[in-house]
């Protein structure tokens, strides 16, 4: 007779420990760093950059691929660009995407190849892209398989701004040969 009691008991407290790691809304005003989550949201992303960046500029733009990107402005005034990616039918997905572009002024595509593969020798916390016209992406993916806390997701946001700040002088200086 005892024993349905203790499997309800066992069963509720499974469904409450369960609870946390269950797709749950992030609010940007009220985040804990120790919270735990699998996946994400657009609206969860949203949050998180609200969260690290106190310039109120924040516009989502929508590629000619469908692709759903939200801009926004680090206080250090890098602009930058974050999707989610990896996603399943109930819109959580499983990557983050954080991508800032630089220009390096200059149009070579021999110099933007050199840079790019100065830049990814160097600094491994992100990738760098090259393009034709001297322009320079660079993306940091963060993924959300196992879980993850908030706490790292704004901690990545953040060293990601302080990465991009980085002087890419001596970068230019070692590709051009000067």
């Amino acid at each position: 007779m005892m024993r349905y009691p203790i499997t309800a008991a066992a069963t509720a407290a499974g469904l409450a420990l369960a609870s946390p790691a269950a797709a749950q809304s992030l609010d940007a005003n009220n985040l804990d760093r120790s919270q735990v989550v699998t996946s994400l949201s657009k609206q969860d992303a949203e949050a998180l950059v609200r969260a690290t960046s106190a310039n109120g500029t924040f516009e989502y733009h929508t590629d000619d691929n469908g692709i759903q990107r939200l801009s926004f402005s680090y206080e250090s005034g890098r602009n930058a660009l974050v999707r989610v990616t990896a996603c399943n039918e109930q819109e959580r997905c499983f990557g983050l995407s954080i991508v800032a572009v630089y220009n390096t002024g200059h149009e070579s595509p021999a110099f933007g190849r050199q840079f790019a593969n100065n830049a990814n020798a160097t600094y491994s916390i992100a990738k760098v892209i090259s393009y034709d016209d001297g322009t320079m992406l660079i993306e940091r993916y963060v993924i959300t398989d196992g879980g993850v806390t908030v706490g790292h997701l704004l901690d990545e946001l953040k060293l990601f701004d302080n990465t991009t700040l980085v002087s890419f002088e001596g970068l230019i200086e070692d590709a051009t040969g000067n």
